[in-house]
């Protein structure tokens, strides 16, 4: 039976990491110990840099085939084997223990991955011997073919991301900014607000604590719901004022929410930002 190890998978590892270092940054903290860490384990000098690149292979490649899909998984297992598993393994047990070292080690890896699934079964299959239940290497091998012929979208891979981080501090404000609302930064140029810092704060410090920010979101709709309606008595726009009596409607879905997603975190900073379009009409 091929178990999972989220401690030891450097795709968790790195995108925690990667959170911590928003955190820190949002929270003022100058040299955050998470930049620290991802500089001195993942780069192209280390197993688990190698190690990573290929998780980041299945993960950004897309083909309109099975057959082709299959065969990037084959090569990507065989590059796997190349890597120096004493080494990797060293490699693996010293960047937990320096994360032990700056963090709560529960804290740090109690938190839900949108792609945590397809993690897993990448390392499982890296993991694999001769010993293993050829049943679940199959159904591991489809999981990750089934995500290189959809049209997920892909993720930055390392490199790119450290080449951001080197650039000055205000720069990486922005560059932790980003990494919770590339959706939102897609479609809105404007600078956030305190409102919506605040809501980027609370969700990067609760991203544990689903109660916590459950709650901290459902406090945010009747605030927004109360001055988009005072908004909406000033639109002499017909149409305008039904689509805004709509959005003031939606608002109310938050409240039969159990989970707090990326996505509403997101749409949260869009209300956000349309209450400061309006707030703006209002003093032109």
């Amino acid at each position: 039976m091929l178990k999972h190890s989220k401690i030891k998978n450097p795709m968790i590892v790195f995108e925690l990491l990667l959170r911590k270092l928003t955190s820190d940054t949002i929270n003022g903290v100058e040299k955050s110990p998470a930049l620290t860490i991802i500089k001195e384990f993942f780069n192209k000098k280390t197993s688990i840099g190698r190690e990573y690149e290929l998780y980041q292979t299945l993960l950004r490649n897309k083909f309109s085939t099975e057959a082709r899909a299959t065969t990037l998984l084959e090569q990507v297992l065989q590059l796997r084997k190349t890597l120096n598993e004493r080494q990797l393994r060293r490699e693996k047990y010293e960047i937990i223990k320096k994360i032990k070292e700056n963090y709560n080690l529960d804290q740090f890896f109690n938190t839900k991955l949108d792609n945590y699934k397809l993690y897993a079964s990448i390392y499982k299959l890296f993991e694999s011997d001769n010993t293993a239940n050829p049943e679940q290497i199959v159904k591991e091998k489809f999981t990750i073919v089934e995500h290189i012929i959809s049209n997920k979208a892909v993720q930055k891979n390392a490199e790119t991301i450290l080449e951001q981080f080197e650039t000055e501090h205000k720069d990486i404000r922005l560059i932790a900014y980003k990494f919770l609302v590339d959706k939102f930064n897609k479609k809105y140029s404007s600078q956030l607000d305190e409102k919506q810092k605040q809501i980027l704060k609370e969700y990067i410090y609760n991203a544990s604590n689903n109660r916590r920010l459950l709650e901290y979101v459902k406090q945010q709709i009747p605030y927004l719901q109360k001055e988009l309606k005072k908004y909406s008595s000033s639109v002499d726009d017909k149409v305008t004022q039904i689509k805004l009596h709509e959005t003031v409607s939606l608002l109310d879905k938050f409240n039969s929410i159990k989970f707090i997603k990326d996505e509403h975190v997101l749409n949260l900073l869009r209300y956000y930002e349309l209450l400061k379009e309006f707030k703006g009409m209002k003093h032109e």
